[in-house]
């Protein structure tokens, strides 16, 4: 079953909010699409199945996606314009993150810690609510950091096992990447 990419698919609120988040994007000149939004119970259920009971890596945890309800997009990045669907360049998700924070938007890489794609209605959103926002993003923010220095010091103790100059300039650029995610 192909992905729904129909934007009328969407729920009409979200849809708004959806079309303001990408306009304001296109204006910060980054290019993005949607790559997938309505989920029929077909399509929930041929992703929940993937990696448990069909072959593919494991896609979603739940059968109820916020995206059946049409208050959910995932999104990828324009290959022409940076090589690849999805970018590591974390300062670039973290600008896409924050854009479509301002129109109402959650990501899953904010609400969970993964899932970057993903982006779904923040039905709590308003000025309020921002105050409170920010205080749980800072709050992954520092786990993201504690986990990353974990990350490092164990790599830093990889790096005495490894045996030829190739693995240590292995481990080298994992730790560097790692602390790199950490200081964005």
């Amino acid at each position: 079953m192909e992905a729904d990419r129909d934007m009328n698919n969407l729920n009409i609120q979200f849809k708004i909010k959806v079309l303001k988040f990408f306009n304001e994007c296109e204006m910060q000149d980054i290019s993005i699409f949607m790559t997938e939004g309505f989920r029929t119970y077909e399509r929930q259920l041929e992703l929940y199945n993937q990696g448990r009971t069909t072959q593919g890596k494991i896609v979603t945890w739940t059968m109820n996606s916020i995206h059946r309800t049409g208050k959910a997009i995932d999104i990828a990045f324009s290959p022409s314009k940076y090589g690849v669907l999805y970018p590591n360049d974390i300062k670039l998700w973290n600008k896409v993150f924050n854009i479509a924070a301002s129109c109402g938007i959650d990501s899953g890489y904010k609400l969970w810690g993964c899932d970057k794609p993903h982006f779904q209605e923040n039905p709590d959103f308003d000025k309020n609510n921002l105050n409170k926002y920010i205080m749980e993003t800072k709050f992954q923010n520092a786990i993201q950091n504690k986990l990353c220095d974990s990350a490092a010091s164990l790599l830093s103790a990889l790096w005495n096992f490894a045996t030829t100059e190739e693995e240590q300039d292995q481990v080298a650029e994992m730790k560097k990447n790692i602390l790199k995610m950490k200081n964005e």
